[in-house]
């Protein structure tokens, strides 16, 4: 066989007649930078999306071993895919030489990665790790996955299994079994799935296997192992369905696993599991077959969010955040935001779905008091700018923020970034014998003769209130050591949530180059912004941020600016619940600030597979996992970005590394750790 040469140059005598040659055949082929359209192709195997496939000789061998192509057909497609800059297996596609699915197949051979192929009688709808691995649905199992990787099917132990059980009916049990199943197999564990579901059984269905025998029948005595079913197209995954459902002189098949479950039942899984899954194994018992018990819907919820709940008892939380309005509620989203507002409410959210009874103390925007938004009721505390000066500090805003924490009454306050509300809460909460847990939400939060604070009266509150809360929070270790060396108390680092992307767009159809988005704040340096955008004509930079209370002249005189700039488009406020389509849209996301804390932004942008490229860099995590470029100086950002704009191949490899750190670090269960010990005390 003649060897490939992917990404060399085509072995033609006369270079010009073979480009002619190639232009031509080039001619209404369609070739993209992604894979061709179709669920089972480009939503497959998220690590072979982002690689660079057509530099590996190995996927031309397999390729050409599966459709039989000719070392000179090889050599067509090589030089096709030189010559338009696209991957091996497009240009074998536009040719008319492979099939979408056959290179589908050729990568998942190469990677050794489970191959969603199309298989009659089985139900695509559920097996979103299959066939839709950038869904959020896919990005909790995942999560959920690694979160029992550590508690439970740890590498080197023994086998051990997990019954997936819920309060009633219709709570996902066999999605999710199902989904959890395929999962820890992509992660290399061999995997029994039992459906022991012996009232509604539908693994079967969802694998799209017989389920002609099965467990009823192993139960019974009436088959052997042999009825364990392998999957197709998943490599080391196992399904034992649940058999027939007839009763007979046992009885139901369910009452006979409950008789057995200590004996011969018990003994017959774990043989089962043994047999099936030598290799670093996992045994999972889906939707076992008992009476549906009573519960609160809350406790009926399947998913990784059944793991952390609440411990002795419930717990109410109360999180203190006035400006928190605009995130919770679409209704209220032409109002500016920050990240503190973002975090409040995605952890509000979190631990409302776990179980606690959560309330906010939010500003009077005009709501009714005691309103409900997801599991969250909204106490109210006075308007933005309702009173008199100087005599407002006092009424409506003490004796408004007083009553509204009397009202949610709750056992812990939750409090971030400095300010005077602090001291207010920690003077309510030692007179009621309550608890208050502060987070830092910028590295100036940390620093005595740098808070952004105004005045002397709020800054001396703040610091009353940092010395009095029960526990301490903090982004980074940097912030960590910051406060342990200017005000000597001890803290730890808790990480930040982030919503899930709606859509996964590849390279070419990400529609804005560059991202910079931020609240118009001296700091945050919107000029250098401008000052990238005249360096770089030839890239569009999109810029999204509102006016800050007592910095609209900086708001004005960026707007103005910006109009001066043809490749700079300047949207000024967008509403949160809008901002996540930009980056969804976005190649690069650009941050200009001189400080920051842990900025969810960044977040956002990593969520959704976007570089970033900073001057800041919180502990050093851009540069240590590789999520974009740590800039010096603004020659080297706008460097970084035009190559990041401008090479797919680059783009790729760094989108992989951001949805990786975010798998790896940001999971929910992982991020609610550190605050769920803080709150329990």
């Amino acid at each position: 066989m003649a060897r490939f040469r992917d990404a060399g140059t085509p072995s033609m005598t006369n270079g010009q007649a073979a480009q002619a040659t190639l232009e031509s055949e080039m001619q209404g082929a369609v070739v993209r930078g992604g894979m061709p359209d179709g669920p089972e192709i480009i939503e497959t195997a998220p690590a072979l999306r982002h690689s660079s496939s057509w530099h590996d000789g190995r996927l031309g061998e397999i390729l050409a071993r599966q459709r039989q192509l000719t070392p000179q057909e090889v050599e067509r497609i090589a030089a096709v895919a030189r010559l338009r800059r696209v991957r091996f297996g497009d240009a074998a596609v536009a040719l008319g030489l492979a099939s979408a699915q056959d290179v589908f197949q050729a990568l998942a051979s190469q990677f050794r990665y489970a191959c969603a192929a199309k298989a009659p009688g089985r139900d695509r709808s559920e097996q979103v790790m299959l066939h839709r691995p950038r869904s959020a649905q896919a990005e909790a199992v995942r999560a959920l996955r690694s979160e029992l990787s550590r508690q439970v099917f740890r590498d080197g132990e023994p086998a051990a299994s997990l019954a997936v059980l819920s309060p009633q009916a219709q709570d996902g049990k066999s999605f999710l079994s199902a989904n959890l199943a395929v999962a820890w197999s992509q992660a290399g564990r061999r995997t029994l799935l039992v459906d022991a579901d012996l009232r509604g059984p539908r693994q079967h269905q969802i694998f799209g296997i017989t389920d002609g025998h099965g467990l009823s029948s192993l139960l019974s005595g009436r088959a052997g192992m042999d009825v364990i079913a392998r999957v197709q197209d998943v490599p080391g995954l196992y399904v034992l369905p649940a058999g027939p459902l007839r009763s007979d002189r046992g009885g139901h098949p369910g009452m006979r696993l409950r008789r057995r479950r200590t004996g011969r039942g018990r003994s017959l899984l774990c043989g089962a599991g043994g047999r099936a899954a030598r290799r670093q194994p996992a045994c999972i018992a889906g939707g076992l077959d008992r009476p549906p018990v009573a519960g609160s819907g809350t406790a009926g919820r399947c998913g990784h969010e059944h793991l952390l709940s609440p411990a002795d008892g419930m717990i109410k939380v109360c999180f203190v955040g006035l400006d928190n309005l605009p995130v919770i509620s679409r209704a209220h989203n032409r109002h500016g935001i920050g990240g503190e507002q973002v975090q409040h409410t995605l952890l509000a959210r979190a631990l409302a779905r776990r179980g606690f009874e959560v309330s906010m103390v939010v500003a009077n925007y005009g709501q009714p008091d005691g309103l409900e938004i997801d599991g969250v009721r909204l106490h109210r505390a006075h308007g933005l700018d309702e009173g008199l000066p100087v005599l407002r500090f006092l009424h409506p805003r003490l004796t408004g923020l007083w009553r509204a924490l009397g009202r949610a009454d709750a056992q812990v306050y939750y409090v971030s970034t400095a300010s005077s509300q602090l001291g207010v809460v920690a003077a309510f909460a030692r007179r009621h014998g309550r608890r208050v847990v502060f987070r830092i939400a910028h590295d100036l939060d940390c620093d005595p003769k740098r808070l952004l604070i105004r005045l002397w009266r709020d800054r001396k509150l703040y610091e009353w209130g940092l010395r009095r809360a029960d526990a301490v929070l903090a982004q980074s270790q940097q912030q960590r050591a910051a406060l342990r060396a200017n005000y000597g108390l001890d803290s730890r680092v808790a990480g930040m949530l982030v919503e899930p992307a709606v859509r996964d767009l590849d390279f070419k159809a990400r529609d804005v180059p560059v991202l910079w988005v931020n609240n118009l704040r001296p700091f945050k340096r919107p000029d250098l912004a401008l000052a990238l955008a005249q360096r770089l004509p030839q890239v569009r930079l999109h810029m999204i941020g509102g006016p800050q209370g007592g910095h609209e002249d900086l708001f004005e005189t960026t707007h103005r600016n910006s109009a001066a700039l043809d490749n700079l488009q300047f949207h000024g406020r967008v509403a949160y619940h809008d901002v996540n389509d930009y980056f969804e849209r976005a190649r690069v996301f650009v941050n200009t600030s001189d400080s920051e804390g842990f900025p969810n932004s960044y977040l956002q942008a990593w969520r959704r597979g976007v570089p970033t490229v900073s001057f800041f860099d919180p502990d050093g995590v851009i540069r240590r996992f590789g999520l974009g470029h740590a800039a010096q100086s603004l020659q080297d950002m706008a460097m970084a970005v035009e190559r990041l704009t401008r090479s797919p191949d680059e783009w790729h490899a760094t989108s992989a590394r951001c949805r990786d750190f975010m798998d790896a670090h940001y999971g929910d269960d992982t991020v609610l750790r550190p605050y769920l010990e803080a709150l329990r005390g």
